[in-house]
C-alpha cells in the first residue's frame, strides 16, 4: 500500500453523533454578556428545603466554571487544610463568604479594604520583579561589551 493511500485512510475519521441528552435547555443557559451587578441576589436554599429528585436539584443551582485562582502559597495551603478539616470545598467556602459579605455591609467593606491593600502590595512586588528582570538583562548586555 502506498503512503498516499495510508494518509487518505487516516484522513477519513469516524464522526461522533450530536448529543441530545443535554441537562440544560438552550433557553436556560446563562447569558454571559450580562453584568454581575444586574443579576438578582438570591441565597442558595438549605438542604432541608431541597427535594431529592435529580431533576429538581439540577434546576436549583447551576454552576459556572471560573478561571483558575492564584493564591499566596502559604494561604492556599492553609485554606486547603481548613477545608479538608471542615469537610467543605474551597468553592463552597467562597460562595458562603460572598453571601455573608453581601448581607453584612461592614464586613464587606473591611474585606474589600483588605483586598485592595493586598492587590496594591502584589502590584508593587510585580513592578519590583519586572525591574529586577530588566536590570539582569542590562547587566547581561554590559557583560557582552566588556568582554
Amino acid at each position: 500500500m502506498s503512503q498516499l493511500e495510508e494518509l487518505r485512510k487516516k484522513a477519513i475519521r469516524p464522526t461522533v453523533p450530536q448529543r441530545t441528552d443535554s441537562f440544560l435547555s438552550s433557553e436556560s443557559e446563562p447569558d454571559s454578556s450580562r453584568n454581575i451587578s444586574e443579576l438578582p441576589f438570591r441565597e442558595l436554599e438549605t438542604s432541608e428545603s431541597v427535594s431529592s429528585s435529580p431533576s429538581s436539584l439540577m434546576n436549583k443551582a447551576t454552576k459556572k466554571r471560573q478561571k483558575g485562582v492564584r493564591l499566596d502559597e502559604e494561604i492556599a495551603d492553609s485554606l486547603e487544610r481548613f477545608c479538608l478539616e471542615e469537610k467543605i470545598t474551597i468553592e463552597t467556602l467562597i460562595e458562603a463568604a460572598w453571601l455573608e459579605m453581601q448581607n453584612n455591609q461592614k464586613l464587606g467593606q473591611r474585606i474589600l479594604k483588605a483586598a485592595k491593600a493586598r492587590r496594591q502590595k502584589r502590584f508593587k512586588l510585580g513592578r519590583l520583579q519586572a525591574k529586577k528582570t530588566e536590570l539582569a538583562a542590562l547587566e547581561a548586555e554590559i557583560a557582552k561589551f566588556s568582554d
